[in-house]
């Protein structure tokens, strides 16, 4: 489910009930942003067409895309359902729409802020759970591919002007690609890239950008493994090193072992694009091998902060 403002064709809200798929994980993001992409066209196209009635569906195959005017507030809710659901999509959508038609202040000058939509969240699944049908075990993921040719049958064609501009953007692209050494940001990079694609319709090239997107998830799953490696190496050796201490401060032990783990682990932040963490894990690495003397007074607070680090990798993959 989507909120589009109509005149902009810009993304209000989003939510997926499709096995719990997260919209922005990296392995699904650019399929979401070709059918978000797709539908703002769509959208837009409609807007500008003075001459045909506001757009109400679009038949995708399998699926089906419902288009709903949010009245008075310049947004549309679209749905995209599985088309043997299309007839409760009605009254869904129209049950929405009241829960919509409430929250009017939602939508008056709005500043960009997405997470102002958010409340919508718990109202909307409550709806949700009294159409069951409607969350079956069908999912859109698993006719990716033919969902994507049956948007790109749907894209209306592009003039030569629009080709080029499309054309020069991937080749922007494609330059921040070859320079940048985030893996994170490869992929965001590769995700607009296919976007793009799907607009000039060139299968061929998609086909080459999703093998790239699947050695970089390969090299991010390499990546998680080693900093969970490294981690564990550092906090091992580090409970070692204090337990096998002999009466010595904590100031005097020898944490060669744990500086090398902990360096390593803060290496691979750099890698998924946590420069903060990266950072400043670095600079406590570098305490345990540098021991400067300022620092004696706080060596068991860093020490523990150390030991306490959460196991959990995920903890550590934030985007900037």
């Amino acid at each position: 489910m989507f909120i589009y403002q109509i005149k902009s064709g810009l993304l209000l809200w989003e939510k997926s009930f499709d096995r719990d798929i997260d919209l922005k994980s990296e392995l699904f993001s650019s399929f979401f942003s070709a059918i978000q992409s797709f539908l703002r066209e769509m959208i837009l196209q409609g807007t500008q067409d003075q001459d045909k009635k506001s757009l109400a569906g679009i038949d995708m195959g399998n699926f089906v895309v419902k288009i709903f005017k949010i009245k008075d507030v310049n947004a549309e809710l679209v749905i995209l359902a599985d088309k043997a659901d299309e007839k409760s999509l009605k009254k869904f959508g129209t049950k929405v729409l009241n829960i919509l038609k409430h929250r009017k202040e939602l939508f008056k000058d709005w500043d960009g802020d997405r997470s102002r939509f958010s409340v919508l969240d718990l109202e909307i699944l409550q709806i949700m759970s009294n159409f069951k049908n409607l969350s079956g075990n069908k999912s859109i993921i698993d006719n990716k591919n033919e969902f994507l040719n049956e948007i790109m049958k749907n894209l209306p064609e592009l003039k030569d002007d629009q080709k080029t501009q499309y054309n020069n953007e991937l080749t922007f692209l494609d330059e921040r690609l070859k320079q940048s050494t985030n893996i994170f940001k490869k992929l965001e990079i590769v995700n607009s890239m296919e976007v793009v694609l799907h607009k000039l319709k060139n299968k061929e090239k998609i086909k080459e950008l999703q093998e790239k997107r699947r050695k970089l998830m390969a090299e991010l799953k390499s990546t998680k493994e080693k900093m969970a490696y490294f981690l564990s190496k550092a906090k091992a050796s580090l409970s070692k090193t204090v337990e096998t201490g002999h009466g010595k401060s904590l100031f005097e032990l020898n944490y060669q072992t744990a500086y090398t783990n902990l360096y390593s682990f803060s290496t691979k932040l750099k890698n998924i694009g946590n420069t903060k963490l990266y950072d400043y894990y670095r600079s406590i690495a570098k305490i345990f091998i540098d021991k400067p003397e300022e620092k004696k007074s706080e060596f068991p607070n860093i020490v523990r902060e150390v030991l306490n680090l959460s196991d959990n990798i995920d903890d550590y993959l934030i985007r900037e």
